[in-house]
């Protein structure tokens, strides 16, 4: 095992969620590690603004998390327009307004 139970280095670490966001009502948490996002994985942070930006306002968006205390988790989050949070210490559009 490497940094935080994965098998490598690899994810987009999720810094922040914003209140009343998305990612706050669909329980994605602060200091989850985003490896996947519907299917596709995220080797590094870079990676997901990308992919959320491509998916459409009212998806209903897979993400594979690892935590720290329960392991690999899914986590699915309604999509939104146009709010900001960080993840992996880059700007990414938070999913709702």
């Amino acid at each position: 095992m490497t940094l935080a139970g994965l098998n490598k280095p690899r994810g987009a670490l999720v810094a922040d969620v914003l209140p009343k966001g998305p990612a706050a009502k669909s329980d994605l948490r602060p200091g989850d590690i985003v490896v996947e996002y519907e299917g596709k994985p995220i080797d590094r942070s870079s990676d997901l603004p990308a992919l959320v930006g491509l998916s459409m306002p009212g998806t209903h968006a897979r993400f594979r998390v690892f935590r720290r205390d329960q392991g690999m988790q899914n986590v699915v989050v309604t999509l939104g327009a146009g709010s900001i949070g960080t993840v992996g210490g880059r700007l990414l559009r938070e999913l709702e307004r």
